[in-house]
């Protein structure tokens, strides 16, 4: 089963062409993001969604905007003649004049900060919900797999339409479809001119992770490594799970130790706290090596390379093997190389590199 995902898209830069017929058409509001673009948009924006949202990120939450609460408070009220939706800071902008000023169902309530507990973020939200609201936002921001889980965690426990959490940084972007799937009533994309997080960017989301439709998600597999950046795995596999109907989910897990990705998020099992399991890893460099020493039964060529770059659950222990060598060996057969009995020259390191077992014996 598959629904459709309510896409918002945030402006970092002016829109340009780029954006006419680009991301700007995908989503369904757009956030204007009024401390890197000035209070007024450009005509014809309204045009490209249904729904504009002002931002007025200040300093202290990560953005370029004012935190004097005069300032902010004059500029908020100017918008709200202009705006569908007002973003309003919960630890600076629910004053009096601003709750009476603007009605609640055009107030989005937010919170950004440094990665923190689902439990904290559950308190903030009991605060926050103090003052009533259209919609409550609140996004970590953390570049470790384990604190980017936290929002994830908070949607699962709260259960509620109106929130909406996610992990903010490029290593973190597979949080924000995740999210969806857990309650949260927008999937927030950035449009690709003038965006400093590629991956969140709306087009490669869309590409992705399938976006508007989001299917049921009970399994997680993953790329780990650094960097991964470039990798087309959640692509190719992710398309793979929709056309199967596997309730599956591709992601990426940039992580520089795979030992730390390793025993702070897999072994303690944090996605089992939001019923979803790990099944699969791709394992890719600079981690071939390591990853082996958590694996409890390993391929005879991964013990002949040292090293694996997949990692496959089986029941309680995971299984490790390479597809390395056959890769570069099943290339060379078919241009009609053969291996067997010659001398090779490696030039590399890790599974393919070390694919000499195959092929004789190594010279330098």
């Amino acid at each position: 089963m598959s629904i459709p995902a309510t896409i918002i898209a945030t402006m970092h830069a002016p829109p340009t062409r780029r954006f006419i017929g680009g991301g700007g058409e995908r989503s369904d509001w757009i956030e204007w993001r009024a401390d890197l673009l000035g209070d007024s948009p450009p005509e014809g924006l309204r045009q490209r969604a249904g729904k504009l949202l002002y931002n007025l990120r200040s300093e202290a939450e990560g953005g370029q905007g004012p935190t004097q609460r005069d300032l902010r408070r004059a500029r908020l009220l100017a918008a709200a003649k202009r705006f569908d939706f007002i973003q309003l800071e919960g630890k600076r902008d629910l004053d009096h004049a601003i709750l009476v000023s603007i009605p609640p169902l055009r107030r989005v309530i937010c919170w950004h900060g440094l990665a923190t507990s689902a439990t904290a973020l559950g308190h903030m939200l009991a605060f926050f919900r103090r003052a009533e609201a259209r919609l409550y936002r609140f996004v970590t921001m953390t570049d470790e797999v384990g604190a980017a889980l936290a929002p994830i965690q908070f949607l699962a426990a709260t259960a509620r339409r109106d929130v909406i959490a996610y992990a903010e940084s490029d290593n973190a972007a597979w949080t924000r479809p995740l999210a969806a799937r857990f309650g949260a009533p927008l999937v927030f994309g950035n449009i690709a001119n003038g965006s400093r997080s590629a991956l969140a960017n709306l087009d490669t989301m869309v590409r992705d992770y399938g976006l508007p439709d989001l299917h049921r998600v009970t399994e997680i597999c993953a790329i780990v490594g650094q960097p991964i950046d470039g990798s087309l795995s959640p692509q190719l596999h992710n398309a793979a799970y929709r056309a199967q109907g596997a309730s599956r989910l591709f992601v990426r897990f940039p992580a520089a130790s795979f030992g730390v990705f390793w025993h702070g998020v897999v072994q303690p099992a944090l996605f089992e706290t939001i019923g979803i399991h790990v099944r699969g890893v791709s394992v890719a460099s600079p981690h071939k090596e390591s990853a082996l020493a958590v694996s409890a039964e390993i391929s005879a060529i991964s013990r002949k390379t040292e090293s694996t770059n997949v990692m496959v659950r089986r029941r309680s222990d995971w299984y490790a093997d390479t597809t390395d060598p056959y890769g570069v060996l099943m290339n060379l057969a078919g241009r009609g190389i053969a291996c067997s009995g010659r001398r090779v020259a490696v030039i590399g390191c890790g599974g393919i590199g070390v694919s000499r077992g195959e092929c004789g014996h190594r010279s330098f």
